[in-house]
């Protein structure tokens, strides 16, 4: 007879992931998956993805296979992801080829064309893009971060992609226009 694998309850878990650094959190996140019921883990996530840094993919495909991932809400951003329309733009500033695929997006899209551009998260010799979907309400859940709503989307619909670079004047950049890659033709979406 197979012994079953100890369930470790949210406290427990709760714990054990805040003793992580916030870069070796996710990490942490991973390990506690297969160890706790998946609603539980997927609460635990969502309570402490703003406190999570650095690479998060592993993080992120464990979350995937889970169709719903309303229990990473707050009350708070539950009243946030209700106010959202049925379909909405939203923007991600990342790199191309490395974390285009992740699921953070916001609706504002001058903090998503600054991303890229934030010291600790620039990658050197990569290209920078700015990214914009549409998304899906139902597809999508909402994460408070400093006032600040971070949409994470199981769907993104693609738009359209551009290139960023840097320009002369300090902490500025601009849109390079001559590269948009328009990805998929949305009914109603403006050229």
């Amino acid at each position: 007879m197979t012994e079953q694998p100890t369930r470790t309850g949210i406290t427990a878990a709760r714990l054990e992931a805040l003793k992580a650094t916030a870069f070796t959190r996710a990490a942490v996140l991973v390990s506690l998956h297969d160890r706790m019921d998946g609603r539980m883990w997927l609460r635990l996530v969502g309570e402490l993805w703003a406190t999570t840094e650095g690479d998060k993919r592993e993080v992120v495909r464990l979350m995937r296979p889970f169709d719903d991932w309303q229990p990473m809400m707050q009350r708070s951003e539950v009243r946030v992801w209700r106010a959202l329309p049925d379909w909405f733009h939203a923007w991600r500033g990342c790199y191309a080829g490395f974390n285009e695929e992740g699921p953070s997006y916001t609706t504002d899209r001058d903090a998503a064309r600054a991303y890229p551009f934030v010291a600790r998260y620039r990658m050197a010799g990569l290209m920078p893009v700015l990214r914009c979907v549409w998304i899906s309400r139902e597809d999508c859940i909402v994460k408070m971060d400093h006032g600040r709503a971070e949409v994470l989307a199981r769907v993104a619909n693609e738009w359209h992609r551009v290139s960023l670079e840097v320009s002369p004047e300090p902490g500025g950049f601009s849109l390079c226009t001559g590269q948009v890659e328009l990805q998929i033709d949305m009914p109603g979406a403006a050229p």
